[in-house]
């Protein structure tokens, strides 16, 4: 058996490793783990939202702003906060630019991070587009060729 004051020493050391443990896990800011569209990428036509997943839950007052070029807000952003994820829904379709998109995740022991990310808008592309010059390419075609058949034919008429 220890002496008491070796004892009220190895309370004090092991109250002392229990607080920093706990204070360890609570300074701990949530990381953003996934984005759409993603930092970087090019997307065809607009998406309907931006979503971002933080690795630990968020509190409502995390938001996400949106901004056009130069840094021209864009209008109609609400933002949602569910559990680990930043949601933007857009009121309106966004036009060809490069975007950034700024968020500040605040969590439930009170720490705040932030940070921002672009990407581009392109003009969406028919799922025709693929097929309409083949498609016209053919149309001219076989246009032509009744057209040559429509004149021989006539011709040989007038011949006989």
């Amino acid at each position: 058996m220890l002496p008491p004051r070796w004892r009220r020493l190895a309370a004090a050391i092991g109250a002392a490793l229990v607080l920093l443990a706990g204070a360890g896990g609570a300074a701990a800011d949530a990381d953003l783990i996934s984005a759409d569209p993603a930092p970087g990428s090019t997307v065809s036509g607009s998406p309907v939202s931006i979503r971002l997943g933080f690795s630990q839950p968020l509190q409502n007052t995390s938001r996400i702003n949106l901004f056009r070029g130069q840094f021209q807000a864009v209008p109609g952003v609400s933002t949602l906060v569910a559990g680990s994820e930043l949601q933007a829904n857009l009121a309106q379709p966004l036009a060809p630019a490069v975007y950034t998109v700024d968020w500040m995740a605040d969590t439930d022991d009170g720490h705040s991070t932030q940070g921002s990310y672009q990407f581009a808008v392109t003009v969406a592309s028919s799922p025709f587009a693929g097929w309409l010059v083949p498609l016209a390419a053919g149309t001219v075609i076989i246009v032509g060729v009744a057209t040559a058949g429509v004149l021989w034919k006539l011709n040989r008429r007038r011949r006989i």
